[in-house]
């Protein structure tokens, strides 16, 4: 086991909840671990960007903001604990082309980053035991509810949650986002 480092707040940081209004997600298959981004020393931070195969990227979900989260639980039983990173949001609407992308995504698995107040956060990549990156637990659509509303004044659109499983708490990935998948 690494040596602990003391937990320290100072006075006066930031600390506000909840995720900006989107979400990136890109196949897992698309991600190209042969030059894996470098991990800062502390373990948790990827500092350089994490590489496509050619002609992929990130895909942008917009959700409604106040409807975020990513929750990190402790699953397992002693000797046997992991985590399950999971990102809920809520898509207003039911388009075509909305409902086109969620059954795409209903059995697919994926790497995603979340923005929160201050930082972005991934989740669908790990580490093993020797630092090494890799996708061998990714994102996959755990739950989704749709509903049309029953009244005018009622929400539209869909619940998604998504789910990893990991031997660690999600990643800080403090690098860009691929948008272009001319690059």
């Amino acid at each position: 086991m690494p040596p602990l480092n003391d937990i320290v707040w100072p006075t006066g940081k930031q600390n506000m909840g909840g995720l900006r209004d989107s979400i990136y997600v890109v196949p897992a298959d698309d991600v190209d671990l042969t030059t894996p981004p470098t991990i800062d020393i502390d373990g948790k931070t990827l500092t350089t960007a994490l590489a496509l195969k050619p002609n992929r990227k990130f895909y942008k979900l917009y959700f409604t903001k106040g409807t975020g989260k990513l929750d990190f639980n402790v699953v397992g039983e002693r000797d046997g604990k992991s985590f399950e990173n999971m990102v809920e949001f809520n898509v207003p609407g039911g388009d075509a082309a909305n409902l086109a992308v969620v059954d795409e995504m209903l059995n697919g698995a994926f790497v995603a980053i979340v923005k929160d107040g201050t930082q972005q956060l991934v989740i669908g990549l790990s580490k093993d035991e020797a630092g090494v990156l890799n996708v061998d637990f990714p994102v996959y659509t755990e739950s989704l509810t749709g509903t049309t509303g029953a009244a005018a004044a009622d929400k539209r659109g869909m619940t998604i949650v998504l789910k990893a499983e990991a031997p660690h708490t999600p990643l800080v990935y403090a690098s860009t986002i691929d948008l272009d998948e001319l690059t």
